[in-house]
């Protein structure tokens, strides 16, 4: 069997490369949805959700479902900057901020439900799951 040539090893290496070149570039496949519950917080134009289950924060993106859940919010909250448990479908997804590098965001997919004069503490507090019910 006759090796290639120097020539056509160049070739397909830059085809390779060109190739996955173009994979770095197409857009990822859209993450699974999950369900969350956590306190929702909403003021000044920012939004920050935090995970019952795992206590880690992350910003909310201003897409999706993120409208029904604010509008949610702003009817139930008890009183300015008081977080309200929330449960929704969604995904975390990096996305840029208003201000500095990339970060991780929640990405609302679709509203489920607040629980007014409930958060995550109040729920650890009487010993309630925080993990989020199952559709």
């Amino acid at each position: 069997m006759k090796r290639p040539s120097m020539r056509a090893t160049m070739h397909i290496a830059r085809c390779a490369l060109a190739g996955l070149a173009l994979a770095a570039l197409a857009p990822a496949a859209p993450a699974q949805a999950t369900r969350w519950r956590g306190d929702f917080l909403y003021f000044a134009d920012a939004a920050v959700f935090t995970d019952c289950a795992s206590g880690q924060r992350w910003p909310v993106a201003m897409a999706g479902d993120f409208v029904a859940l604010q509008e949610a919010y702003m009817r139930w909250q008890g009183a300015p900057k008081t977080p309200l448990l929330a449960n929704v479908d969604g995904h975390i997804e990096v996305r840029e901020p208003m201000e500095g590098p990339p970060r991780e965001h929640l990405v609302v997919e679709r509203f489920v439900s607040v629980q007014p004069g409930t958060t995550c503490e109040s729920l650890l507090s009487v010993g309630l799951p925080t993990a989020p019910f199952q559709r």
